[in-house]
C-alpha cells in the first residue's frame, strides 16, 4: 500500500471527524438548540465536497480541503480560547487537524509517488 493511501486514510477521518464535532459541539449548548445546530450544520456544509473528492481520490479536492480545514482549526481554537473546551470542541480541534495533515500530505505524496496528473 502506498504512502499517500494512509494519508488519504487521515484526511477522510479527519473530515468525518470534523462533521461529527461540529455537530456534537452545537447540540451541546444548553439554551437554544435548534438555532445553533442550523448553524453548524450550514458551517459544516463545505466538507461534504470535501469528503466526496477524498473518497473519489481526488488531488485537487485534497488541496482545497487543506485550506479548508485551516479555517476548521482557525475557528475551533478561538472558541475554545474564549468559551472553554467541550468535548464536541476538542473532537473538531483534533479531526481538523488530522483533515489537514492528511489533505497536505496527500497532495505531496501523490506527486511523488507519479500518479498525480496522468495525461490521456
Amino acid at each position: 500500500m502506498k504512502y499517500s493511501a494512509y494519508a488519504r486514510a487521515t484526511a477522510i477521518a479527519g473530515a468525518i471527524g470534523t462533521l461529527a464535532g461540529l455537530l456534537l459541539w452545537a447540540a451541546q449548548a444548553a439554551d437554544e438548540r435548534t438555532p445553533r445546530l442550523i448553524i453548524a450544520a450550514i458551517f459544516a456544509l463545505p466538507l461534504l465536497p470535501a469528503l466526496i473528492g477524498l473518497l473519489r481520490h481526488r488531488v485537487y479536492t485534497a488541496a482545497w480541503a487543506a485550506m479548508l480545514a485551516v479555517c476548521y482549526l482557525g475557528y475551533a481554537l478561538a472558541e475554545h480560547l474564549a468559551a472553554g473546551g467541550s468535548p464536541g470542541l476538542w473532537l473538531t480541534l483534533i479531526a481538523s487537524s488530522l483533515l489537514f495533515a492528511g489533505s497536505a500530505l496527500y497532495c505531496r505524496l501523490r506527486a511523488r509517488e507519479g500518479t498525480a496528473h496522468k495525461p490521456t
